[in-house]
């Protein structure tokens, strides 16, 4: 869950809204956060038919497939798997 966080957060703070103290954090101000970020989040991380029932873990899976973490591994499994598909369609 931190990774995950930490994608929300550098976005957030990028959009000047994010919060910097915990005790801060009330729902209308996490609404407003999330409702500065959403759509661009959407739109990398949870394309599907049923976005709105995406589950976080997915979104997850998701942003590390897209290498949202910055991950040097996920850079190599990614090459080795897309290496893969290109053989398999040869």
């Amino acid at each position: 869950m931190k990774p995950f966080m930490g994608i929300v957060e550098k976005r957030a703070r990028r959009e000047g809204v994010w919060i910097e103290k915990i005790c801060d954090w009330t729902p209308a101000s996490v609404t407003r956060m999330w409702n500065a970020i959403s759509a661009e989040f959407y739109a990398d991380f949870c394309q599907s038919k049923r976005p709105l029932e995406l589950g976080w873990s997915t979104a997850y899976g998701r942003m590390t497939d897209a290498n949202a973490f910055n991950n040097p591994r996920n850079k190599k499994e990614i090459a080795k798997r897309l290496l893969a598909e290109q053989n398999n369609l040869v």
